[in-house]
């Protein structure tokens, strides 16, 4: 790094995507398993944090798969599908781990 600027930056990006939020897995296994009513419901249901998508995490047997991201703690469901969206969400509420 060479400037402020640069430093500021960095900040900014590692502050973006260590901030608490829903990544629901989009890959091909994700869709075919149900992942984009997942992330349907999810949007609908307009959290308190972003909804995010990315692709395939290595655990296609386990699709849908949605990780949460709070308070530095990453947790990963599998199987999640858009009829438990609910229940995911009460648990981020209440900041408990979903089971």
């Amino acid at each position: 790094m060479k400037t402020i600027t640069e430093l500021t930056n960095l900040k900014q990006g590692h502050d973006a995507i260590t901030q608490d939020r829903i990544i629901v897995c989009l890959a091909t296994c994700g869709i075919s398993a149900g992942a984009k009513e997942t992330l349907e419901a999810l949007r609908q249901a307009n959290p308190k944090i972003p909804v995010d998508v990315a692709g395939c995490i290595g655990m296609c047997y386990a699709e849908p798969i949605v990780i949460v991201k709070q308070d530095g703690i990453s947790s990963i469901y599998h199987h999640l599908t858009a009829d438990k969206v609910p229940k995911l969400l009460e648990s981020i509420t209440k900041k408990e781990v979903y089971s």
